[in-house]
This record gives C-alpha cells, sequence and structure tokens, in this order.
C-alpha cells in the first residue's frame, strides 16, 4: 500500500502528452542550437546540458530512492517505463533531454512540496556535479568559466532552459504592451550583468546601487561578481593604507556584503581563478555570442580593453555594454562605437 507521499505525487504526475509537448520544445530549440553553432564556435551551453545529463543519471536511483517512489511509480509519473527508469539507473541506456526536463519536474515539485527531501536530495546533486565537472574537462570547456552563467537558487528546470541563448533574448521579445524603459533599464532587464570590485569603491557606488537595485530585482535578475574580486579587495588592505583608503575599501566590502545578503550579488567561480581583469575578459570573450552582457566597472583600462573586444571581427558576438558612474555621481552607460 502506497503511502500518502507516493501517492499525492502520483496524482499530480505529469501526463503523457505533457511529456510529448516538452519532446517537441527540446527537439526544436536543440535543432536551432546546433545549427547556429556549427560556425566554428563552441556551443557551450549544449555542453552544459551533456554534463546535467551525465551528473543526474549518476545519481538518479539514490534520488528516488529519497523521493520515496519506485522505479514503476517514477516512470509513470514521467512518461515512460519502469525497464527505461531501470535502464536508465544502470547506464544501460543514454538519458535524452526530454527525460532529463521530466525528472527535473518531479525532483523540482517532490522537494517544492516536501521541503524536507531538499538537504539530502541537494547533498547528492552537490556531489554529482564532480561528474559535471569532469564530463565538462573531458570535452574541452572550462567548468569555472561555464559557471559563471549558471545560478545556483534557480531549479534544475530552470538552469536546464537558461543554457538556451533563445532564452537572453526571450525578454525584450515579450515586452509589455505600452511598457516604456530607459536604455539603461533595458541593460539591468536584459543583459547578464558582471561586476569588478572597483565599481563598489566609487564614492557615489552606494547611492546609484540603492537606485538600480529596485530594477534589478523587478526584472528577477542579479549582479555577479567573481569571487576572486572580494580576494582582491582583501589583498588591498595593507599596513601603508592612510585612514580614508582604508575606509574606502572596507566600505566597499560592506556594500558588497550588504547585497550578498539582499540577493543582490551573486558569486560565481573560484578564489584561484587568476587576475580579475583576466577572467572578465576571457569570460567576454567566450559567451558574448551566447549572452548580452554588461560590465559595470571604474577600471579604465578594463573598460578599454572590453571596448577593443567590441572591436575585434575574430569575437564577433552581442556588443558588450559597459556601465560606469560620472563625474556626477549618476550611472551612465558607455557609447560603443
Amino acid at each position: 500500500m502506497e503511502d500518502a507521499k507516493s501517492q499525492n505525487l502520483r496524482h499530480k504526475s505529469f501526463e503523457s502528452v505533457f511529456v510529448k509537448t516538452i519532446d517537441k520544445c527540446v527537439r526544436s530549440v536543440h535543432f536551432v542550437f546546433e545549427h547556429k553553432n556549427k560556425e566554428n564556435k563552441m556551443d557551450y551551453g549544449y555542453q552544459f546540458r551533456e554534463a546535467q545529463i551525465a551528473s543526474l543519471k549518476s545519481v538518479l536511483k539514490a534520488v528516488r530512492t529519497i523521493i520515496g517512489l519506485s522505479a514503476q511509480e517514477f516512470g509513470e509519473m514521467i512518461g515512460v517505463t519502469r525497464q527505461t527508469i531501470n535502464n536508465l539507473e544502470a547506464g544501460k541506456s543514454q538519458m535524452t533531454g526530454t527525460q532529463f526536463l521530466a525528472i527535473s519536474a518531479v525532483i523540482d515539485f517532490a522537494i517544492a512540496e516536501y521541503p524536507g527531501l531538499a538537504g539530502p536530495i541537494n547533498s547528492l546533486l552537490v556531489f554529482s556535479k564532480e561528474n559535471e565537472q569532469s564530463y565538462m574537462q573531458e570535452q574541452g570547456v572550462n567548468y569555472n568559466l561555464m559557471s559563471f552563467f549558471q545560478s545556483e537558487d534557480k531549479s534544475m528546470q530552470n538552469k536546464w532552459l537558461e543554457s538556451f541563448p533563445v532564452f537572453t533574448e526571450m525578454r525584450s521579445r515579450h515586452e509589455p504592451t505600452g511598457l516604456q524603459l530607459s536604455t539603461v533599464e533595458l541593460v539591468l532587464k536584459n543583459y547578464k550583468l558582471f561586476a569588478s570590485h572597483d565599481f563598489f569603491l566609487h564614492k557615489h557606488a552606494s547611492d546609484v546601487l540603492d537606485e538600480i537595485t529596485p530594477i534589478i530585482r523587478r526584472f528577477e535578475n542579479k549582479l555577479i561578481m567573481a569571487v576572486r574580486s572580494i580576494e582582491v579587495l582583501n589583498e588591498k588592505i595593507t599596513d601603508d593604507l592612510d585612514s580614508d583608503e582604508l575606509e574606502t575599501i572596507r566600505g566597499g566590502m560592506g556594500l558588497i556584503n550588504r547585497l550578498r545578503k539582499e540577493g543582490v550579488i551573486d558569486f560565481r567561480g573560484e578564489d584561484n581563478d587568476g587576475p580579475e581583469e583576466g577572467l572578465i575578459l576571457s569570460l567576454f570573450a567566450k559567451f558574448r555570442h551566447d549572452y548580452k552582457l554588461a560590465l559595470f566597472s571604474q577600471d579604465k583600462q578594463l573598460i578599454e580593453d572590453i571596448l577593443q573586444l567590441n572591436k575585434m571581427r575574430s569575437s564577433e558576438g552581442y556588443p558588450i555594454e559597459i556601465c560606469f558612474i560620472n563625474e556626477d555621481g549618476v550611472l551612465e552607460l558607455l557609447e560603443n562605437d
């Protein structure tokens, strides 16, 4: 006799027609992007999705057991047979993108319905990231760089879908009728927002960020900072600093910490990623053809390097937008030539 949890999950299971609809969507999106990226460009999103599949497959049986479903029940929920589930768990068959999405839907639903499952399931998924990282390294993909574009607080389904560059453009395609946005607001809405450490050291940074934070939240976006950026700030604190310089650095770190607690800033990467400037340039050069990118910075040399990157024919892609605080203490968007 099945328990209440299994019964509830069964009652809210996905119908086969829903799975077929997902299948059509996934096939069409795969078709578009696998053809688009044949122009001598590595499809990092595709590699990331393949890594997610390999990662989930490695812990699928343990996750299913934690949820409390038999292979038969699990199969019914995603529209496949018990034998298919057994073959996936035993590594006898490959997991498709459609199956990944359907399984992710069950896992996301189970965690939402029973929050107590989040801890044990997430611990398995975190462990499986080692497989994800190994897979990407085998494919010649820099996992640390790719991780800058994947948020840890998103559902499994959202992480999968956001790996398709088309979702970067969907926001601007479906603008509500009559809504007029300024140029800066459009960037805050439609771009992946990166910030270098120096931006937070400007004397007007707090005022500017207080002004744009509600807009970033409204569009459910975030400022992305490299973990390495915090290390740079820590390294700046030395005995030969005068009181004003020390106060500036501590003020910047305090501002970053406040925005992190408020959920506006997301830290990505590792503390051994290398120099901040080189890391940002590498990220932007590799991913500007997949994502619309914006940089918040006061570093004149870094800004100049980004402008040069925009001019390079060998690195075609979306123009990178640069936001900086001008002499009047106002956030300004630097015009691209």
